[in-house]
């Protein structure tokens, strides 16, 4: 008898491995499958069909009304600016004003292809601007046909009076009320490629720009709104361009250890590892964003941050996110948190916060 149930232990036990080599695999061919859209390393056109995306003929352009777009957001580190689809938001941290030009056609000719509205901006005239997106493949009879408007940053972003700091207020008003006229006239929604490294040179601009990239990060979880935001590193350096790239869901390698976007259904999320090593640049975002993120829910005060894609955050920032909860009145509430988190808020007995692990 002993030996029969130990012969049976033995068929039980390969049975259950056959199982999880079978759910493995699937597994593994599930997240192939996630990647080949996320890369998408062939080129636009090959990708969309003939060869020659705007070849200026009907047959070669998408229809306005036709396209079907899948809602969803990428998060984590970009390699190119390809796959934004209608809610992406991408920082481009660069030092070569032609590598910014690369990202910029990318997200351009995507933006094109799924019938949205692309406005370009930059901190040049619109005549050098045009010549600048015109000296690019496949894309001079996109500004013939109108699809992509050019303007300086002047005439995109809303500045305070007297100032060359922008109203994060009414630029998002601004850019939302374009958002809605361009689906009003048939687009799918609107696509930003902006140049932004005129507008975040001093600490002032830095701060109320930093809201404003909050601001419409929120805006892209409920419209169908996209954007490239370029920062030129070797003009600003790699610390302030960190203070807006961190504010971004997707962004180049080298743009910081973390990112805060926005998420329907919560405050805010979070990403990556948040430790010593951003100290600094963690307790100022929270700064900006988090009197304009909190809004009490009805059965209470909570500032609800999912952190489903969140690697690591020691105690120390742990404690700084729950002060900047406390400091508008709210309980600190951690979604899908590392099971790190979990146990050091069990281990030090933290209060003013609850949190529900990863399952």
């Amino acid at each position: 008898m002993a030996s029969d149930r130990f012969v049976e232990q033995i068929r039980l036990a390969r049975a259950t491995a056959a199982t999880a080599r079978e759910l493995r695999d699937e597994a593994l061919a599930a997240r192939a499958r996630c990647l080949d859209v996320v890369r998408q390393d062939r080129s636009l056109r090959h990708r969309i069909g003939d060869g020659r995306l705007m070849s200026g003929s009907a047959e070669a352009r998408p229809r306005k009304d036709s396209v079907n777009v899948r809602v969803m957001r990428m998060v984590g580190r970009a390699d190119s600016a390809r796959s934004l689809l209608s809610h992406g938001h991408l920082c481009w941290a660069y030092q070569d004003r032609a590598e910014f030009l690369a990202r910029a056609l990318e997200c351009i000719l995507e933006g094109i292809a799924i019938g949205q509205r692309v406005q370009y901006v930059g901190s040049r005239t619109v005549e050098t601007l045009r010549a600048e997106l015109a000296g690019l493949d496949d894309i001079e009879d996109i500004l013939e046909d109108g699809d992509v408007a050019v303007s300086p940053f002047g005439d995109f972003y809303p500045f305070y009076s007297g100032s060359d700091v922008v109203d994060p207020v009414a630029a998002l008003a601004a850019h939302v009320a374009a958002a809605d006229a361009a689906v009003a006239a048939g687009y799918t929604g609107m696509r930003i490629v902006a140049d932004a490294t005129a507008v975040v040179r001093k600490p002032e601009q830095r701060d109320a720009f930093a809201r404003y990239e909050h601001l419409l990060d929120r805006q892209m979880t409920v419209r169908p709104l996209s954007a490239l935001c370029g920062y030129d590193s070797g003009q600003l350096g790699c610390a302030t361009v960190a203070e807006l790239a961190c504010l971004h869901p997707l962004a180049n390698v080298g743009c910081g250890p973390f990112q805060l976007y926005a998420e329907p259904g919560v405050n805010f999320a979070l990403a990556g590892d948040i430790d010593l090593s951003c100290d600094e640049l963690f307790a100022t975002t929270l700064a900006r964003v988090v009197p304009l993120s909190f809004e009490p829910l009805p059965f209470g005060p909570e500032l609800v941050i999912d952190g489903q894609s969140l690697a690591f955050i020691d105690h120390r920032r742990l404690l700084v996110l729950i002060e900047a909860a406390q400091r508008v009145g709210a309980t600190l509430v951690l979604e899908n948190a590392p099971g790190t988190a979990a146990r050091l808020i069990q281990i030090l007995k933290l209060s003013g916060v609850r949190v529900q692990a990863r399952r």
